[in-house]
């Protein structure tokens, strides 16, 4: 019957509505962990600089301890060394840095390809929707109907409501 039809096709529109809002959160949320992801990546490239300046740092600290004035350097062969290297770096937490920001790396990317399946599957969702609602076997007819009159209600009993359309 019509207004069963017109219930179905109302229904198809807001199911469609639900899903576009959907859509737009899961973007949203995509654009964020893409920019987390992105923040968590360089912070990453930082630790892992900070992991190499400090064993070169280390290697120059090693090879100053064995520097002799008036013996030859064993990088530069100078005889003279003025500004040997007064101290390490301890790059052991730096490691410990890095492994835990490669978990939380691991982690984004994974949230991140999740989200983008659930964008894929509710955007699916959205435009099967909008063509169920397009197609020749929906009441055409009704929405074309529906969109051109507003549509009243009256309940004469609980269980069976009887539409009406407006005469203006």
């Amino acid at each position: 019957n019509a207004y069963e039809d017109f219930s179905e096709l109302q229904k198809l529109y807001f199911d469609k509505e639900n899903y576009a809002e959907k859509v737009k959160k899961l973007e949203n949320e995509i654009t964020a962990s893409e920019k987390l992801l992105a923040e968590n990546l360089e912070l990453l490239e930082e630790y892992q600089h900070q992991l190499k300046e400090g064993k070169n740092q280390n290697l120059a600290f090693a090879l100053a301890e064995k520097l002799v004035e008036n013996q030859p350097c064993p990088v530069c062969g100078s005889l003279c060394h003025p500004n040997v290297v007064k101290s390490t770096v301890e790059y052991k937490s730096i490691e410990e840095k890095i492994a835990i920001q490669e978990k939380n790396v691991q982690t984004q990317k994974m949230l991140l390809e999740s989200q983008k399946q659930n964008h894929g599957r509710d955007e699916a969702l959205k435009k099967s929707l909008e063509k169920k609602k397009n197609s020749p076997q929906s009441p055409a007819p009704l929405a074309n109907a529906a969109a051109a009159a507003p549509l009243r209600v009256s309940v004469t009993s609980r269980t069976n409501p009887t539409p009406r359309r407006n005469s203006h």
